[in-house]
């Protein structure tokens, strides 16, 4: 059936006016009658649109990221970037969007790029979770971590310090394991718990990170300073700052004026030692 698409909107006009008249005047019939025309052309241009829809052609941008995975395709991708938004038509962006969200979750990590530029997708939630899971790879963490890097070098301020907040978080949780010490990992990653749940849900936690740093009897300056070794001092080191760092952000969230000794001097400088000191710890044997 062939639809004139200008000539259904003219009709629809015609009689939605026309129902509006007869119905003022009381004239039922034709109200009736003019209203059954509107459905039918309303019909009409539902098909016209889907018709429309159907004879698109998608995209090649598109039609490249929809072969990813599927029969070896992949080796075709060198890397994604945000410019491909551009690359596609308006149509295509929602599909384009969902198409990215599955075969990101199907395993192809290399979509983590795109994910913080998603509008109907929470992607940087996606990828904060992910880089924090311990059933996450390394490798996937690694190119997690520098997706959200990059989306943070474009974003605002306090999406910037969110970012750090993980990193802080990575940090750790690749040292706990070289770290042979098991009650002092579960320590570890308890810390790596309550700052998620500050950082997820804005719960005061601050009470127990301040334990779980200067703990006389379990506390992270005592298993530094209960070490011999450069390295593993180095490592306890990087956990402290990465914590410290944290928990200082979690006291000035809650707004508090004084702060314990051991976090006075807490600072931009400390997050900058953190990575410095890391770098040191992941280059050593």
């Amino acid at each position: 059936m062939k639809i004139n698409t200008r000539n259904t909107i003219v009709l629809l006009i015609i009689h939605i006016a026309g129902c509006a008249i007869f119905g003022w005047i009381k004239f039922w019939p034709f109200v009736v009658l003019n209203a059954l025309c509107i459905l039918w052309n309303t019909v009409l241009l539902i098909i016209k649109c889907r018709e429309h829809k159907m004879d698109k052609k998608h995209s090649e941008e598109f039609m490249r990221f929809k072969r990813a995975g599927d029969n070896g395709y992949e080796y075709a991708f060198t890397g994604y970037h945000k410019s491909s938004f551009d690359k596609i038509y308006d149509w295509e962006r929602d599909e384009f969007e969902d198409l990215i969200w599955k075969k990101y979750n199907e395993g192809i990590i290399k979509f983590a790029d795109l994910l913080p530029y998603l509008k109907n997708y929470d992607g940087i939630s996606k990828l904060q979770s992910d880089l924090a899971s311990p059933s996450t790879p390394d490798g996937w963490k690694s190119m997690i971590s520098f997706a959200l890097d990059q989306a943070a070098k474009e974003n605002t301020p306090e999406h910037a310090e969110k970012m750090k907040i993980w990193r802080c978080i990575e940090v750790a949780d690749k040292l706990k394991s070289r770290i042979d010490d098991k009650e002092a990992v579960k320590n570890i990653v308890n810390a790596i718990s309550l700052s998620m749940k500050w950082m997820h849900y804005d719960q005061d936690v601050s009470v127990e990170l301040c334990d779980l740093l200067d703990n006389e009897e379990y506390g992270f300056t005592i298993c530094q300073q209960s070490e011999d070794d450069e390295h593993m001092i180095d490592v306890w080191n990087c956990i402290i700052y990465a914590f410290a760092y944290i928990c200082r952000k979690v006291f000035e969230k809650q707004g508090a004026v004084y702060f314990p000794e051991y976090l006075e001097s807490v600072d931009e400088e400390t997050f900058t030692l953190m990575n410095d000191t890391f770098e040191k710890c992941m280059n050593e044997e």
